[in-house]
């Protein structure tokens, strides 16, 4: 106990420490990916995969941050690290669709923040509701079987979403 008081100064401390932790898990995945490095479709593409990826592997984040949506908060509001490392994720979004829409890849006007909630939404409800909709729709989520069929689902949606109708047209023909 008092090595957390050391460490941390106090159990909210070591709370934070951990929140910030799970978030810049995520962070440092991200920042891994060489998204400038593909076109932009695929580099959306890629985040989009491995997004859905790390939240199968790291369901403890999933259940942090429900905690924290849960209690308001009100931790995450006293860390500066996890918002300055999201806006640079935002960043590289941003960019890449500008490059997808000036190739006529993608179509103009999609907000970048909107489509990160887009992306984390459509995998984090799925995993967080894991358990009640396993009851309800009597279909275990959780099967390998199933968790590849969500990732297809997820990423077809999404780019759908943000493709231009010239893409979309080609890639149908």
């Amino acid at each position: 106990k008092r090595m957390i008081y050391h460490y941390f100064g106090s159990k909210e401390g070591l709370y934070i420490a951990v929140l910030e932790a799970a978030y810049l898990g995520i962070r440092k995945m991200e920042e891994a990916l060489p998204l400038e490095d593909l076109r932009p479709l695929d580099a959306i593409q890629l985040l989009v995969e491995e997004t859905w990826d790390y939240y199968v592997a790291h369901p403890d984040f999933i259940a942090l941050v429900n905690q924290e949506n849960l209690l308001g908060a009100i931790y995450l509001q006293k860390s500066g690290i996890v918002k300055r490392r999201t806006s640079v994720l935002l960043n590289r979004v941003t960019a890449i669709l500008n490059k997808g829409v000036e190739q006529g890849k993608v179509r103009p006007g999609i907000d970048p923040l909107q489509l990160n909630h887009s992306i984390a939404g459509l995998g984090f409800y799925y995993l967080n509701n894991r358990f009640t909709n396993t009851q309800i729709y009597r279909y275990d989520h959780m099967t390998s079987e199933a968790l590849a069929t969500r990732r297809s689902f997820i990423v077809d949606f999404v780019m759908r979403a943000i493709m231009s109708t010239e893409e979309i047209a080609l890639r149908e023909r």
